[in-house]
């Protein structure tokens, strides 16, 4: 156990401490609430600084997002109908049992930060004030979910096609406490060595303050090797950045990738 996954595990668990990186932005997480085979699923769209616990989108902020999509184990995109809340969505047919995909995207959106106003959405040239950053953002969101057991590892572990995307090699969903799960980063359908991702789970990281549960880097093939050091909800994390094909609007393009799962 010589890799850097295992020494933040432990120095995680020994210490309790959650690794500071720079504060920004909500997070962004898609997922379901618990269902039984037969019943119809509640899709969550999360977006805040509270993972996993989701409430209601602002209103101002509602457009940015793409309705979410929720995948069978058969890779079948099951209809989803809104509620009355705007962060809930209710499947129109019952799950069969087995291993789904939830996915939502983030559209691309021009944020600027100055030291006057802090976060606000227009581009670089509108920005009034100190310019700290200016980018394009994007989000791409993915929850692995199980119905009455976890199925095989075939949905769970392929590529759902977002730009910029984790995808475990094996089932998340099988994972314990102390279990290695490789994790392959791709974008654009090749894998990204040496990129940082980071981690949140219930109780430890707060994306309020980016602060973070884990830290580890995908090696020369694009590949992580993670270890979940406690049950419960994780969600892992990793960006990737260019120049801007338009400086006048922002610096760069900003892309990050979401995955959760889980570990019983």
């Amino acid at each position: 156990m010589t890799s850097l996954t295992i020494f933040w595990a432990i120095f995680f668990v020994s210490l309790g401490l959650a690794l500071p990186r720079r504060a920004r932005a909500h997070t962004f997480w898609t997922t379901a609430l618990p269902a039984k085979e037969g019943e119809k699923a509640t899709v969550v769209l999360g977006y805040g600084d509270s993972f996993p616990e989701a409430g209601p989108i602002e209103e101002d902020r509602v457009r940015i997002f793409f309705p979410p999509e929720l995948i069978s184990p058969a890779g079948k995109k099951i209809p989803l109908s809104p509620t009355s809340e705007n962060h809930l969505f209710v499947s129109d047919e019952p799950l069969g049992k087995g291993t789904h995909l939830v996915t939502g995207v983030y559209k691309p959106t021009i944020w600027v930060k100055t030291v006057e106003k802090g976060w606000e959405i227009k581009s670089k040239k509108d920005a009034t004030g100190t310019l700290l950053l200016s980018g394009r953002y994007s989000m791409f969101a993915k929850g692995v979910y199980g119905v009455a057991g976890n199925g095989d590892d075939g949905l769970a572990s392929e590529p759902a096609g977002q730009p910029l995307e984790l995808v475990p090699l094996s089932n998340p969903l099988k994972l314990k406490p102390g279990d290695l799960l490789k994790v392959r980063l791709l974008w654009e359908g090749k894998p990204l060595p040496r990129k940082t991702v980071f981690g949140i789970t219930e109780g430890y990281g707060d994306p309020a303050w980016d602060l973070k549960a884990y830290a580890g880097s995908t090696d020369n093939d694009g590949i992580l090797n993670f270890v979940p050091w406690k049950s419960g909800r994780w969600q892992l994390e990793a960006d990737h950045s260019r120049p801007s094909a338009d400086p006048g609007e922002c610096d760069a393009e900003v892309a990050e990738t979401k995955l959760n799962f889980l570990v019983g």
